[in-house]
């Protein structure tokens, strides 16, 4: 699965993700769980950042994205970078059976 945004007519692939970006993630997750007085505005932006740094290019920029993306692609980007993150995660091999 690839995590694709078009901005000005031109497409930009995300290239996998560098350890940068994973420190970033958990240090996302830490924060968004760590505080429910935390305000759902600074969640979203920060979410927002860390999208845009997977693309890892200049000409992928905050205020681009919150500009010229429509409501559903900024929407469909807020879902799909979870599921393309994912798929760089280990997974635990081991047999979660009893024994």
């Amino acid at each position: 699965m690839g995590l694709k945004i078009t901005l000005g007519g031109k497409t930009y692939t995300a290239p996998s993700p560098r350890a940068r970006q994973f420190k970033e993630y958990i240090r996302m997750l830490r924060s968004s769980n760590k505080s429910e007085t935390t305000e759902e505005c600074e969640d979203i932006d920060a979410a927002t950042r860390f999208i845009v740094s997977l693309f890892d290019s200049d000409e992928v920029t905050v205020e681009r994205f919150e500009n010229e993306l429509s409501f559903t692609d900024a929407a469909r980007l807020h879902h799909e970078y979870l599921e393309w993150i994912g798929q760089y995660l280990p997974v635990d091999r081991k047999n979660a059976k009893s024994r």
